[in-house]
């Protein structure tokens, strides 16, 4: 058998101890990294909760609840914004393709985008509005009159809007509507099929959409009407261009029945009935006319999609989503939160902290909420007892009026008197008089017989008993004397 050289068998070792060296010294620190990997908070989507959106041509735009910022998504904005300029907060938003107006707290407009519009009139900053509507290229919005004023381009008439005065107004892709004050409608702009054209009649509400070239509103029964292109694809830019291909989509059919409130898109519309839920009608290839099931406060509808509100906050978005996550609502990624307890002793002695819950309002039996027992002896009462004189009919009734002497205790008052808890409590209790109180004694006032003369007869012995409801009344005993008189020697008294 052949031995290794003792050199040989040195390095070996060595280098079995430089290894386990090494692993001594690098495993803790794995461990320790190991452990802080796994100890840190992994973010998680969480829903942002707004209180408004509109959905414009590719686009949307939502008001958040929690702190009133303005968050775009879509063509232009990608999967989440922030927006706009200024820190401005707004009552409402007006999403076109690609533009946004938003109405400020002080009546002022604000424009922004993510496709400027590079032609027309510009945006008036020194007008005070009650309402905005962002059409396909052009915006208008009411003033505190109730006239209208418009902007961008104008190539149709669509910014060019009569004196009327409009209760509410609404723009397209190149025509523009209002409703007056009598419910009737009026449009201007573009009208190549009609879109401009209302019906007749009084109407509660006219929409249109920035990239709608037709029209619908509702009637006072709550049922929709729409007029305009009933075809597939947009018009040229050329005002007196035909129509694009003649398939027919159904957005100028509605279903029957009542609508609280209706949008349109490019192709389809959506609207609300009476209990909340959402019906959709026109051009579906991309599902934007199938709303899921639930309850929506409001519904918006786009080009190729629609999005609606819930009651808790949260948007619901479905249809086309190619052009940057149209129907991808953003979400917000924080580290969840993890809470933390550090008990506190109180004494009863303790002042508490004042916050804007008391703790008695949490905890009226606290030690801190209730009055302190005092210490030391109780006083003693003396009663004091006045008898009363009773005749031979009354029942006598005993007046006790206690006196307490000595220095009571005082107690610290608090919010919760600890007699309206215990009321049986030592320190609410009168005390009750010792001893046995007196029986008075009635005095009773004899009867004296007289003779014919007036004179007396005799004087009866009366043997007074006191009164007792244990005990029956004693009769007097009388001893009868017989005595002489002028008339009858044997009279007996």
């Amino acid at each position: 058998m052949q031995f290794a050289p003792p050199k040989i068998v040195a390095l070996y070792s060595l280098t079995a101890i430089a290894a386990a060296f090494l692993l001594f010294i690098l495993l803790p620190n794995f461990n320790n990294a190991s452990a802080q990997q796994a100890a840190t908070p992994t973010p998680r989507p969480l829903p942002i909760l707004f209180s408004f959106i509109d959905t414009g041509s590719n686009a949307n735009c939502g008001i958040r609840r929690d702190n009133g910022e303005t968050v775009c998504w879509g063509r232009g904005y990608g999967a989440g914004k922030q927006v706009p300029v200024n820190d401005a907060t707004f009552t409402s938003i007006s999403v076109g393709n690609g533009q946004a107006l938003g109405l400020r707290t002080n009546g002022y407009a604000t424009y922004w985008a993510a496709v400027p519009i590079v032609h027309g009139t510009l945006l008036p900053t020194d007008v005070v509005f009650t309402a905005l509507t962002h059409g396909n290229d052009h915006g208008c919005g009411l003033r505190q009159n109730g006239t209208a004023e418009c902007w961008g381009f104008n190539q149709y008439g669509q910014s060019s809007p009569p004196t009327d005065v409009f209760t509410s107004i609404t723009a397209g892709q190149g025509h523009t509507c209002g409703l007056r004050q009598n419910g009737t409608a009026v449009c201007w702009g573009r009208n190549g099929a009609g879109e401009a054209s209302p019906p007749s009649g009084v109407f509660t509400s006219v929409v249109t959409g920035s990239s709608s070239n037709y029209t619908c509103g509702l009637r006072q029964n709550g049922a929709a009407v729409c007029w305009g292109s009933n075809q597939v694809g947009f018009y040229s830019e050329q005002p007196n261009a035909a129509p694009g291909p003649p398939a027919q989509t159904g957005q100028l059919s509605p279903p029957s029945g009542a609508f609280t409130s209706i949008s349109i898109g490019g192709m389809h519309g959506c609207g609300l009935r009476a209990n909340g839920t959402a019906a959709c009608w026109g051009f579906n290839e991309h599902g934007q006319a199938s709303p899921p099931a639930g309850v929506f406060t409001s519904i918006t509808a786009g080009w190729l999609h629609s999005c609606g509100l819930r009651a808790d906050g949260t948007v619901v978005c479905w249809g086309h989503n190619d052009y940057g996550g149209q129907a991808t609502v953003p979400t917000s990624s924080e580290p969840p939160t993890l809470a933390t307890y550090t008990p506190t002793s109180v004494s009863a002695t303790a002042t508490p902290t004042p916050t804007s819950v008391h703790i008695c309002d949490r905890n009226p039996y606290s030690p801190v909420c209730l009055t302190p027992t005092p210490t030391g002896a109780l006083p003693t009462a003396t009663p004091t007892l006045t008898p009363t004189s009773v005749s031979a009919t009354a029942t006598p009734t005993p007046t006790n009026t206690p006196t307490a002497t000595g220095t009571p205790p005082t107690a610290t008052p608090t919010s919760v008197h600890i007699c309206d808890r215990n009321p049986y409590s030592p320190v609410c209790v009168t005390p009750t008089p010792t001893g046995t109180p007196p029986t008075a004694t009635p005095t009773r006032t004899p009867t004296v017989a007289r003779d014919d003369s007036g004179a007396p007869i005799a004087t009866p012995t009366l043997t007074p008993t006191t009164t007792r409801a244990d005990v029956p009344t004693q009769t007097p005993t009388r001893t009868a004397t017989t005595v002489t008189t002028s008339g009858n020697a044997n009279a007996r008294i």
